[in-house]
């Protein structure tokens, strides 16, 4: 609405509240009759939409209180009482124009705004039964009687009905359908006739009408309902002022006189407008809100679409799928239209929201776990199933969802497939591990192997010195025996050299395949001790080989090879006396040949690591017995190669046993 125009309706109302009131007072046929009233709602509207000076409030409140006063002193009233009208019809309309632009600014939106408008309503309604005590206190010399209630009744009713008539009201289309709409309109014009004629259903009409017009309120626009308010206002008035109607029937009924009709029909047209006021804004709200909603849920859609790389699920407060994104397809591989509206756990792994609940210490339902862990930072990792059964890896967070109001109405999930991501993840640690792994086992090679040829190097270098120094000088019998014991030394140290040479180049040859045959378990033994190295004592070895063959599927050298390893550490780690048993089973699949021995055994934690290369035992270590760590990993790579297994059970100082298994021959075997 242009200012111009506020401007305008402001004079409009102005010169309309002036004529009313002379012309009310002038007809009244007493001062006490509720007629003999200015126009207060009029005079205080047109005094709010002027602009804001104190002149043109004067301007505006001067004519009115002199026309007020000038109607006091025409009808006849003393002198007192055309001051106290005329300067409390000026002062109240300055004041109650001030009231109402600053605490209600002719905008009605909300339960507020009519709030506030009722609170102006019962200031302005006070002050006119104050300016009325007044009146009646100059017209009577000290007797009050009805004058100030006529006043504030008829001052406030005034305001409140015509404050809609201006006021900046929401706007909003009909929510009813049409044929609703065409019902309601019949049915109002229906009441406001039966109110006007002279018929036993007046009075019913009467109740029911503020009803249809809240009605129309709700269901139809707000130009409409309010015109509907003002016409069965303008017709009931209209027909009590001709005595005829609703309200003079029903006061003849109940003996009322004229001012108590008056009183009536004041009352009701306050009821009405209340009524209609209260009904718009109450749609308003509801329109409004439900505008917010769609709007905040298409600014959440367009969120959701927004974010296809991830998965996106609004889920309401009873786990239910509200919501969800072009990522659920991409990801889950569910359409939309098979998730909206059903439950939210059904994108869970068999057992993961247990899993979940359980970790969080609430209910295994899917709106207790979101509620959970969006009290959580970051995300949790869950096993989730895709359309077609395949179980994925997601990282998944949860936020609280509100509704316009601010109340929780849910909450929002989203997932990302880390899958890939973590299969990457664990590929790198482990190629990691590997790689520390090598490094580590270079590190020990180096170690072992440079400890293995410094030890034998300088034995063979200080013997060869011996035996050049001493072949310098005439050799005699005890000289010959020294030579002999440094040759031997010489011998022993070269063994030594030798054998960790075998070693290694066995080591970096076992992996290269070679022809496999069918051959007997003892046959292997024997084989194996007749290749034990020079300095292990063979008596110390206790052979118990059964009479009947047990075939295997390998090669006989290499497992003869494995075996020695075996042998060769059983015998080094015996301490005093070496008692070393071998002795074979069999059973429907496999041939074991096991090895005990009384040795220092192994340390519990290292048993799985000594059969890696390079890997020695602390207890070894600390005792310097010598070894390169080789015999036990190779014996394991040759026995794996074939398909079998070696397996060590050890209890440090009580012995080891080494169980050494083979495959027995099968038709898939070939013999070569």
């Amino acid at each position: 609405m242009g200012m111009l125009r506020i401007e305008r309706i402001g004079v409009g109302l102005a010169v309309l509240a002036a004529v009313t009131s002379f012309s009310n007072l002038q007809v009244a046929p007493h001062p006490d009759h509720v007629l003999a009233v200015w126009s207060v709602g009029p005079a205080v509207i047109a005094a709010s939409l002027l602009p804001r000076s104190w002149g043109v409030c004067l301007a505006v409140a001067l004519p009115i209180g002199l026309a007020v006063a000038a109607a006091y002193w025409t009808a006849g009233y003393p002198p007192a009482a055309v001051l106290a009208g005329g300067a409390g019809a000026l002062v109240l309309t300055g004041w109650g124009g001030a009231l109402l632009r600053r605490e209600v600014g002719l905008r009605l939106h909300d339960a507020g705004d009519l709030g506030h408008l009722l609170s102006v309503t019962g200031k302005v309604g006070l002050a006119s039964a104050v300016q009325g005590v007044l009146v009646e206190l100059a017209v009577t010399g000290g007797v009050v009687g009805l004058m100030p209630l006529s006043y504030a009744v008829t001052g406030a009713s005034s305001l409140l009905t015509l404050v809609p008539l201006v006021a900046d009201l929401p706007s909003h289309a009909p929510l009813g359908r049409r044929r609703e709409r065409v019902v309601q309109r019949t049915l109002a014009a229906l009441l406001i006739v039966l109110a006007l004629l002279p018929a036993g259903a007046q009075v019913l009409s009467l109740l029911l009408l503020p009803t249809v017009i809240a009605w129309g309120a709700l269901r139809v626009s707000a130009r409409e309902s309010l015109a509907q308010m003002y016409g069965a206002l303008v017709s009931l008035m209209a027909a009590t002022l001709l005595g005829t109607g609703a309200f003079v029937d029903a006061g003849r009924a109940f003996a009322l006189d004229d001012d108590g009709i008056a009183y009536v029909v004041t009352g009701y047209a306050f009821v009405l407008a209340l009524t209609a006021c209260g009904a718009l804004l109450f749609a308003a709200d509801q329109v409004e809100r439900t505008e917010a909603a769609a709007r905040q849920r298409d600014l959440l859609q367009q969120v959701l679409d927004a974010t296809p790389g991830a998965a996106i699920v609004g889920i309401d407060a009873d786990g239910d799928i509200t919501d969800v994104n072009v990522g659920v397809r991409r990801l889950l591989g569910h359409d939309a239209a098979d998730l909206l509206g059903g439950p939210a756990d059904i994108l869970y792994a068999d057992g993961e929201l247990e899993r979940l609940a359980g970790e969080l210490g609430v209910r295994a339902d899917v709106s207790s776990v979101a509620a959970a862990l969006a009290e959580r930072p970051g995300a949790v990792a869950v096993s989730l199933r895709r359309a077609d059964g395949a179980v994925r890896q997601h990282q998944l967070t949860f936020a609280p969802l509100r509704d316009s109001a601010g109340r929780p109405r849910g909450h929002l999930a989203t997932s990302e497939d880390v899958t890939e991501l973590l299969a990457a993840t664990r590929a790198l640690e482990e190629s990691l591990a590997r790689q520390v792994a090598v490094d580590r086992a270079k590190d020990a090679f180096v170690s072992t192997v440079s400890h293995e040829l410094r030890t034998p190097l300088t034995s063979i270098l200080g013997n060869a010195e011996l035996v050049a120094d001493m072949l310098e000088e005439p050799v005699d019998q005890e000289s010959q025996e020294v030579l002999r014991g440094a040759v031997a030394r010489i011998g022993r140290g070269g063994d030594r050299l030798l054998a960790l040479v075998d070693d290694l180049l066995a080591h970096s040859a076992v992996e290269d395949p070679v022809p496999r045959e069918v051959v007997d378990v003892a046959d292997v033994v024997r084989d194996a001790c007749a290749r034990l190295s020079r300095g292990t004592d063979l008596r110390a070895i206790r052979l118990d080989l059964p009479d009947r063959a047990m075939h295997v599927v390998g090669r006989r050298g290499h497992l003869a090879d494995a075996l020695g390893h075996v042998l060769e550490n059983a015998v080094k780690f015996s301490a005093g006396r070496p008692d070393v048993r071998v002795r074979t089973e069999q059973d429907a699949t496999q041939v074991s040949i096991l090895v005990q021995d009384s040795g220092i055994g192994i340390p519990a934690d290292e048993v799985d690591r000594v059969v890696e290369p390079f890997v020695r035992g602390s207890n070894a270590m600390r005792r310097q017995i010598q070894g390169a760590g080789l015999g036990l990993g190779l014996a394991r790579t040759i026995l794996t190669g074939y398909g079998g297994s070696l397996r060590l059970e050890s209890t440090e100082g009580a012995g080891t046993r080494v169980r050494l298994a083979l495959p027995v021959p099968g038709l898939g075997d070939s013999a070569g």
